[in-house]
């Protein structure tokens, strides 16, 4: 391969926003056609594809095709389950999108799941409160009922604080405990 050839083919990739070091681990990539490269780039950037790697270059059409439709489908099932959190929670739309960015796991939260999470949270907290504890949207729906069992049949005057659905599962045994004893 000549030096030339080679340096076009790394400038093109890095005008593309593929990172050194990704090219680096992936060297395989500069074996392909320079039209190929070209294409594949075209492609992707059609695509809106924002972080190409080098295996984007490399795969076959019906991988890379794929590789699209999961990403646009996680797309549209994050949009989804921000709109549910920003209506279910009364969020504005800037608190919505810090709040996304923030709390990583909320991108991840399925939409159905997080339906049935926010119907039996809303049962017992407020928006505000969930929004104050919002780790309370990482535990799944069994875990919330189960403890929300467990603390109504203790003691009925005893409130169900978010902090005792957050606890771990130690502290909680703990503090069943405590207030049994007493």
């Amino acid at each position: 391969m000549e030096l030339e050839l080679l340096k076009q083919k790394i400038e093109m990739l890095m005008s593309c926003g593929v990172k050194p070091d990704h090219i680096l681990r992936d060297m395989n990539v500069l074996f392909r056609a320079k039209e190929v490269i070209e294409g594949r780039l075209e492609f992707i950037k059609k695509c809106g594809i924002e972080r190409v790697m080098p295996w984007m270059i490399k795969c076959d059409d019906q991988v890379l095709c794929r590789s699209i439709e999961i990403r646009n489908q996680r797309g549209t099932e994050q949009n989804k389950t921000l709109e549910l959190l920003t209506g279910r929670l009364n969020w504005h739309g800037q608190t919505a999108n810090s709040m996304f960015m923030k709390n990583k796991f909320l991108q991840k939260l399925d939409y159905d799941t997080t339906s049935q999470l926010l119907d039996e949270l809303l049962r017992i907290f407020s928006p505000d409160d969930i929004t104050a504890n919002i780790g309370l949207l990482s535990h799944s729906v069994a875990h919330v009922k189960i403890r929300v069992a467990e603390l109504t049949t203790l003691n009925k005057s005893h409130g169900i604080s978010p902090q005792l659905l957050n606890m771990s599962d130690i502290k909680f045994k703990q503090f069943l405990k405590r207030v049994k004893n007493n």
